[in-house]
């Protein structure tokens, strides 16, 4: 029995989770700004899309090994 999501699925959520926090960055910022320096959301916003580009680079050679 597998127990793992598959690449497909997992790709599909982080992409989810990506957008998720791209449309929130402005209150993850303000949120931040309460006891920090108020750049939690952009920062989130960049994790995520070096996330998407290493995902999509991890496809990218996936299929020329095809």
């Amino acid at each position: 029995m597998k127990n793992s999501p598959s690449k497909t699925v997992l790709k599909q959520m982080f992409s989810a989770a990506a957008q998720l926090i791209r449309d929130r960055s402005t209150m993850l910022s303000q949120l931040d700004s309460v006891g920090g320096d108020g750049d939690h959301g952009a920062t989130m916003v960049r994790f995520m899309e070096r996330l998407e580009q290493a995902m999509d680079d991890a496809d990218s050679k996936s299929a020329a090994r095809c």
